[in-house]
This record gives structure tokens, C-alpha cells and sequence, in this order.
């Protein structure tokens, strides 16, 4: 289900959009690229259970949208590039053993997949406490980068390429430069950590945390420059909007939450469901590539789509609305006074 949700109203108003409504630039890709594609995945063959199956444990997509990559519970890497066709052709493949790189030893299985900004790397996260960078063309392994004392929740390139962060329960996150590997400044907290995301210009990164805080810190001093503490559970993942205004945190108390990056104010509060008594957790949240909608993904598999500025929202409005809001309903629905209420013009 996607349900779309207007804000920045306390109170919003709910309504149901169909897939057409999605933005065709929240895809690199032309929208052609929502056509399900199915993948020729090799490594089905390596079982792990007693039901003779595998299981995906991560899928990414380059930037560029035209390589995904693929891990399963057997501990395989497995790389594709997409077609003009739409077909899938398989770039490298990654495994534990054989004649093709090695993770490390059976038991590693990859618990999450990053591609670097060029598309020319891709990063995992192992269940061994490291993250392993291999050459796409090559399958080669390039670094591994060893230090947290904890399993690693999250792991990301920076926007320029220049560096990798990773967030651990060992309640560290830590920089790494992503050529020579080299731990370059750690970010100790006082909990077990979810996330960990760069700013778009790579001077800072937010931090979330089982604490139900979220941090901001500049990288170059390593001072903490926000501290967002408004959810009344954990928080499990947090993005920067492309324009580095703004800042969308996603927790288990099943809020997503719109920061002021600048003032740390809470700009929205995004509930999918007020009246339930138990919420679903929001697991992920963010922001379309020209920031215009935030996206919210719950423990229960469904995908909110909110509009993330007054012109979304002003315009979504003009076309859904048959007639001008009423000072009431500004307040009721919008929180704002009648003199700030959005103007519907023919």
C-alpha cells in the first residue's frame, strides 16, 4: 500500500494516491525502471537450511541505477548490470570459495550492500564485525576495514567518495578513508548505535541510537552540533535532504519526525497511524533525490510517501481540493493561523 500524507500538520490529512502519483525523478532512471525485473540468481543453488533455500539478505542499486547488486544467507555477492531490454547481465559474483574472491570463511554472511557514488566499488557489511570493499569490474576484494567490537548495524559511502561510515552496537561510529582503509576519527555515544548517514557536502554525519536520540557532529572537529531527542523510542535511521536543511528521523515509537538541521527545531511529525494502539516501528525514511517527499518504510512492509515542503503540499492540495481550506481547517489540519494557510489559485 501507498498512502500519501500531507504535512507539516500535527494533525495530517490522509489520503490514498496510486503508484502514478510517485515523482518520475525519484528515480535516476526513467520510470520504466518500476517494472518488476526478475533477477537470474546463480547462487540459489548454495543452500544454507533444511529446506534446501536461500535467502536475500541485502539488494542495492547504483546511483545511476543501472547496476544492482545482491547478497544472499549463503554468504554470496552477486552483481548485475540492467539492460536497454531490461534484462540483467551478470557482472561479478562473489563467494565463500571457489575460484571468485572469498568473504571469509563460511560462516560470513553480508548483512548489508553499498555502492560507492562512481558505481566502481561496493561495500558490505559482514556478520564478522567488518566492512569489505571489492572492485565491481574485477570481483577483486580492495579493503577491510576491522575495529568495532560489535556487530555493525549501518555503512555508507560518502557523497564525494572519500570516505565510509559505520555505525556498531559497540556504540562507536567511525570514519574510515576509502582508499587506504585507515580509521581517520571515531564518535564515541553513550548507547548502541543504528545509523550513521553523511551530510550531502561530507562535512558532517547524524548518528542514531537505541537512546532514542539522534546527533549531528562535524567530521573535521569531531564536535557534536545538534542533539534531536524527541522520539520516545529507539531511533533507527535518519537522512539529510539533498539541500542539507533538513533532516528526517525514523524510530520504533512509529513517528517519522522533519528536523531544522540549522536550529534543530522539529519542523513535522509523520505518524502513519494515530489511532493505532501499538504503532509499527518506521524502520527507514527518506527523502527523494529533488527533496520534494520523504518515503517511510514500517516493520510491516508498507511504503508512506509524504510531501515534504509547503510547494508539495500547496500543490498537492490544488489538486485533490475543490475549493480554498477555511481558516478551521488550516488550524485543524495544518496547525497554521488563517493568515499562513496556502493560497489555491486557479
Amino acid at each position: 500500500m501507498l498512502t500519501l500524507l500531507g504535512y507539516p500538520a500535527i494533525r495530517p490529512v490522509l489520503a490514498e494516491t496510486p503508484p502514478s502519483s510517485i515523482p518520475s525523478n525519484w528515480l535516476s532512471e526513467p520510470s520504466s525502471a518500476l517494472l518488476p525485473v526478475q533477477l537470474p540468481y546463480s547462487s540459489t543453488r548454495h543452500t544454507v537450511d533444511s529446506t534446501g533455500r536461500t535467502h536475500l539478505s541485502s539488494v542495492t542499486l547504483s546511483n545511476d541505477g543501472r547496476l544492482i547488486a545482491v547478497a544472499n544467507s549463503a554468504g554470496w555477492v552477486e552483481i548485475y548490470q540492467l539492460q536497454v531490454d531490461r534484462s540483467l547481465q551478470l557482472v561479478n559474483q562473489i563467494r565463500n570459495g571457489g575460484t571468485t574472491t572469498q568473504i571469509s570463511g563460511d560462516s560470513a554472511i553480508v548483512q548489508q550492500l553499498a555502492f560507492s557514488p562512481d558505481g566502481r566499488q561496493v561495500l558490505a557489511i559482514v556478520d564478522d564485525m567488518t566492512v569489505r570493499l571489492w572492485d565491481v569490474s574485477s570481483g577483486q576484494l580492495i579493503q577491510v576495514l576491522r575495529g568495532h567490537q560489535a556487530n555493525i548495524q549501518h555503512a555508507h559511502f560518502s557523497p564525494d567518495g572519500k570516505w565510509i561510515v559505520s555505525a556498531s552496537l559497540d556504540r562507536t561510529a567511525r570514519i574510515w578513508d576509502a582508499t587506504s582503509g585507515q580509521l581517520i576519527k571515531t564518535f564515541f555515544q553513550s548507547d548502541s548505535l543504528s545509523s550513521a548517514n553523511f551530510s550531502p557536502d561530507s562535512q558532517q554525519i547524524v548518528t542514531t541510537s537505541w537512546d532514542g536520540m539522534t546527533r549531528i557532529f562535524e567530521i573535521s572537529t569531531g564536535k557534536q552540533q545538534r542533539l534531536l531527542g524527541r522520539h520516545h523510542k529507539a531511533v533507527l535511521d535518519a537522512q539529510f535532504s539533498p539541500n542539507g536543511q533538513f533532516l528526517v528521523t525514523a524510530s520504533a515509537d512509529g513517528t517519522a519526525r522533519l528536523w531544522d538541521v540549522q536550529t534543530g527545531t522539529e519542523q513535522a511529525e509523520l505518524r502513519p497511524d494515530r489511532l493505532a494502539t501499538h504503532p509499527q516501528p518506521i524502520l527507514h525514511a527518506f527523502f527523494s533525490p529533488d527533496g520534494q517527499y520523504i518515503a517511510t518504510l514500517t516493520e510491516d512492509g508498507r511504503v508512506y510517501l509524504w510531501a515534504a515542503t509547503w510547494e508539495t503540499l500547496t500543490k498537492l492540495a490544488h489538486d485533490r481540493s475543490l475549493r480554498q481550506l477555511t481558516p478551521t481547517e488550516c488550524s485543524q489540519y495544518l496547525n497554521l493561523a488563517a493568515k499562513e494557510c496556502p493560497v489555491l489559485r486557479e
